[in-house]
């Protein structure tokens, strides 16, 4: 069957602003506007976290972004420099002005545009005035997007929220909004849905958030709709009794060409809803970092897709539904060519054809798009970008020379890593909550973070010609020497710098609360809950039902001896109710990511003050990480040296599905609750054991 109309989709996923982000918006915006150019019938949407705290966001409300924020946003509503002399910076503005420059004409919430609260949303989304009457933002020029969440509970966002099917041009600041900023601040911004007019087509469009928005962000008011009564859990079944009557209603009205924009942090899930939707055409999925590409796709060094681009699955209508996703970071553009027939239905013969699938952010695929015209040239949509990132950039150099430590070895903070097993940057943020937390109370004995916490590396992916992992490089025009760690890499690896709080559980509390942190695990998943731990090793069966996971717990002194076991053979040894006092984010703390202790932990103390995130605030994770480092690894000598290892070597999180059970080892043969005497001959073979691993002789 022939297709009648073709319909070109650029999207973007998880664009999370960070370090890369400085080189690969640019690009991004230069790939988005030369193959616009070469069809006829072509989109740009968002799946969702378009910003996220990091030191891009955090450099968002310095002076010095003011004067090219206003120029970009004068070029978007094609209006003198002069008419926005009244607009000011506040974080995720820039963001927003990227993804306006670039040409995103919808998006769908994600998670992590609630990291900061509400305000900040509102914020960065909103139409603001002054005292006078000025404007001094003037919102996004796309709207935002989600059919299963209910704004009505939050002040901030319930104002700017319609249930109207409206025109996406119509969510777009013009130069009209500058005179009338009263009637601009009216216009809605955030819908269940929306419609895009393509050379005569209208495309429907419709957003999904993950249901569990509520335990892994701030959303104030912001609350998930939940027909059945279920909970905070992954429900395909529930999201798609949402959706229905939405589709419904969007063909009802003549739509036959609808597409899902939905984040719902695992595409497992996408894949298990598509089937489950009626007129549904193409689903663009979101939150999981992955890399769907096929074999024209040219790849990043390192990357491998996780799936083919496009997936394809069959509708509860019988018809075709064309699935893609792609990674984060503006780190690829994603490109699907989509062939409709005349009565609107998916044409797979001709739907990720050639042409289609992720052209990576490099300047070889930008050069081999536009050749020898300049792609950054004024009036071109990298350029536009350009001058926002750049002016990024200068504020984020004079971090990068802030040198607080070393280290010779590349610091694992990829997702796939840091949310599957224990990495070396785990273990070392968490040793530095540990040390910290035990500077202003002795008895604490356990660090506990989750791994979604952790949100970028601190080193490099090599090249072609040197491919392994590589410790910081040097930035000379910072001053930052090679190896050397600095308030950026702090800044950049634990973008949230989330408070620390104490917390004391009873031993069974701990196993519950690491049964519940290790409960996601799964083929393909890379659940946020996974723990980084320091003062304790465990051990778990991912095979056994969740609930019954943990095999082996104790709590172990500085030279990775069991001082006390806690869990032996899944059972809880000892008195189950002798107290553990612990250090651990203040996410975690309030139930965050599902951890449940704000109900099991008691004697709360929170050792930060105030509800400020900036680097030098005391009693959080980036300070605690920087006066740590400093302490330990603050010289090139006294660099950190134990390198990242495969799941099968690691110590404190034990995966018994790949390696044997060794948190025991050394340990008396008690029930547990007893003080164990360390075993310096075992130490020894376990420190050897780990050199001839690792290199290290640390355990």
């Amino acid at each position: 069957m022939a297709a009648s109309y073709t319909l070109e989709i650029l999207h973007g996923s998880d664009f999370e602003a960070g370090l890369a982000a400085v080189d690969r918006a640019p690009r991004f915006a230069a790939i988005v506007d030369r193959l616009e150019e070469t069809q006829a019938n072509s989109i740009t949407l968002s799946s969702g976290d378009n910003f996220l705290p990091s030191p891009f966001l955090n450099a968002e409300g310095d002076p010095a972004l003011v004067a090219p924020l206003r120029a970009a946003v004068a070029r978007l509503l094609g209006v003198p420099a002069d008419e926005t002399a009244t607009l000011a910076t506040d974080l995720a503005r820039v963001d927003m002005a990227i993804l306006s420059a670039i040409g995103v004409e919808a998006s769908v919430f994600g998670n992590h545009e609630f990291d900061l609260g509400t305000t900040v949303v509102a914020n960065a989304i909103d139409f603001i005035s002054n005292a006078a009457g000025r404007p001094t933002w003037t919102g996004t020029f796309f709207p935002y997007l989600s059919a299963n969440l209910d704004f009505s509970g939050d002040a901030g966002l319930r104002a700017l929220f319609t249930e109207a099917l409206l025109p996406a041009e119509g969510y777009a600041a013009t130069a009209a909004d500058l005179a009338d900023p009263a009637a601009a601040a009216a216009e809605p911004r955030i819908a269940p849905w929306t419609t895009i007019e393509e050379n005569g087509e209208t495309i429907g469009v419709l957003g999904l958030t993950t249901q569990i928005l509520e335990s892994i962000s701030s959303t104030g008011g912001v609350q998930v709709k939940d027909p059945a009564g279920d909970g905070d859990v992954d429900n395909t079944d529930e999201l798609a009794q949402v959706l229905q009557p939405y589709v419904d209603r969007m063909t009802a009205q003549g739509l036959d060409k609808i597409v899902l924009l939905s984040h719902l942090q695992q595409y497992q899930l996408e894949l298990e809803l598509a089937p489950k939707l009626s007129g549904v055409d193409v689903v663009i999925a979101g939150g999981s970092h992955a890399l769907w590409a096929n074999d024209s796709s040219a790849l990043r060094p390192g990357d491998t897709p996780a799936e083919g681009y496009p997936v394809f699955r069959t509708g509860a209508n019988g018809d075709i539904v064309a699935v893609v996703n792609t990674s984060n970071e503006y780190s690829y553009v994603g490109r699907l060519l989509v062939g409709f027939d005349d009565a609107g239905k998916v044409v797979r013969e001709e739907t990720g054809v050639a042409g289609s699938g992720a052209y990576a952010t490099t300047e070889e695929v930008v050069s081999g798009l536009w050749g020898n015209e300049d792609p950054y040239a004024a009036g071109t949509r990298g350029g536009a970008v350009r001058s926002l990132t750049s002016a990024v950039d200068a504020v984020i150099d004079a971090k990068d020379g802030e040198v607080f430590g070393f280290t010779d070895v590349y610091l694992d903070g990829r997702r796939q890593a840091v949310r599957t097993q224990e990495t070396n940057f785990g273990d070392l943020t968490s040793d530095a909550n540990l040390d910290f937390a035990r500077s202003l109370d002795p008895t604490v004995a356990v660090a506990i973070k989750n791994g979604g916490g952790i949100r970028a590396e601190i080193g490099t992916v090599g090249t072609d010609a040197v491919p392994e992992p590589l410790p910081p490089q040097a930035n000379p025009d910072a001053g930052k020497p090679e190896g050397g760690v600095s308030r950026l890499d702090i800044e950049n690896g634990l973008r949230f710098n989330n408070g620390l709080s104490l917390v004391t559980v009873t031993a069974d509390g701990l196993k519950q609360v690491l049964e519940t942190a290790v409960s996601g695990v799964a083929p393909n998943a890379t659940p946020g809950a996974f723990p980084q731990v320091a003062g304790l090793e465990f051990s778990f069966d991912p095979s056994l039902p969740a609930g019954g996971r943990v095999r082996s717990l104790a709590l172990v002194d500085e030279a990775g001896q069991p001082t006390d076991i806690l869990v032996r053979d899944g059972a809880v040894a000892g008195d189950a109710a002798r107290p553990v006092r612990l250090v651990t984010l203040n996410l975690l703390a309030d139930g965050g990511d599902g951890y449940p202790l704000n109900t099991l932990g008691t004697d709360r103390v929170d050792l930060f003050t105030g509800t400020g995130t900036d680097f030098t605030v005391e009693g959080r994770e980036q300070q605690a990480f920087a006066d740590y480092i400093a302490a330990e690894h603050g010289t090139p000598d006294l660099a950190y040296a134990v390198a990242e290892t495969p799941p099968e070597l690691d110590v404190r999180v034990q995966n018994r599905s790949v390696r044997a059970d060794t948190v025991l080892e050394g340990a008396a043969a008690g029930g547990g609750g007893e003080h164990m005497p360390i075993d310096w001959d075992a130490l020894a073979a376990r420190a050897t054991a780990n050199f001839e691993a690792t290199g290290s002789w640390f355990v």
